[in-house]
């Protein structure tokens, strides 16, 4: 599934799933440039993927620990 951004960043996204081992793997790629003219300014400085994936793999985690729990 891809999806395309323009807001504070432009470029695009794409959700892929898999299966493995009787579950489901997903991963996300986004390809996307600074819009806002601060972003623009901090992205040498800042890993905005990295900041990014650490947020998505929190809300997986809890997904995971919530949906286990049902």
């Amino acid at each position: 599934m891809e999806v395309e951004f323009d807001g504070d960043f432009v470029g695009t996204g794409v959700w892929t799933f898999e299966p493995l081992h009787g579950k489901t793997r997903v991963r996300y790629r986004w390809s996307v440039r600074p819009k806002r003219l601060s972003f623009a300014l901090l992205s040498p400085f800042i890993d905005v993927g990295k900041a990014h994936s650490d947020v998505i793999q929190k809300g997986f985690k809890a997904l995971n620990s919530y949906l286990s729990k049902g």
